[in-house]
């Protein structure tokens, strides 16, 4: 999978690398692009851990490590959710998730057996990595979660969008 190159051959202290990464906010870098920056700067050994990277670009060590988790996904995996620019912090945790839950070699073999689709659900996407397309069973339980703040219900189901359309009259 291709991404867009941060100018970072030039990188060569750390003030150089604090530099380019305050300018990345500006330039729409994705989660993928991020992480790959992160680990190109840890593999020049110009910090010596996640930690103080994070501390020194001023970032959550939690934002660094997802980064690089996202972009260390699979091509597979990357082209079956329409690239890497689709891949939010939000999806690659559920993606990561399902790699901890199944293991890479499932999820991977999944993916290859599914395919891409630009227009795909977010919850058709995790459920093709996690059954490899298979529809899911009638009578398949509802989801329902309470957000953080106690404002907002999730619900989660393969038949949302029967069950929305009955909201919009």
């Amino acid at each position: 999978m291709e991404y867009r190159i941060i100018e970072n051959e030039n990188i060569s202290d750390r003030q150089n690398a604090i530099h380019v990464h305050a300018t990345l906010p500006d330039s729409s870098c994705t989660p993928a692009e991020l992480g790959r920056f992160y680990i190109d700067i840890l593999k020049r050994r110009l910090w010596a851990s996640q930690t103080e990277l994070a501390k020194s670009l001023g970032v959550s060590t939690s934002i660094l490590s997802r980064s690089m988790a996202i972009a260390r996904l699979p091509n597979e995996i990357i082209s079956l959710a329409g690239g890497p620019e689709k891949i939010t912090f939000r999806l690659g945790r559920r993606i990561n998730d399902l790699i901890e839950e199944l293991g890479i070699e499932a999820v991977v073999r999944n993916a290859a057996n599914v395919r891409p689709n630009r227009s795909r659900s977010t919850h058709d996407l995790l459920a093709a990595l996690e059954n490899g397309g298979v529809p899911p069973l009638p009578g398949q339980p509802i989801s329902v979660s309470l957000d953080k703040s106690n404002g907002f219900i999730r619900i989660e189901s393969p038949y949302i969008s029967d069950i929305a359309g009955r909201f919009q009259e």
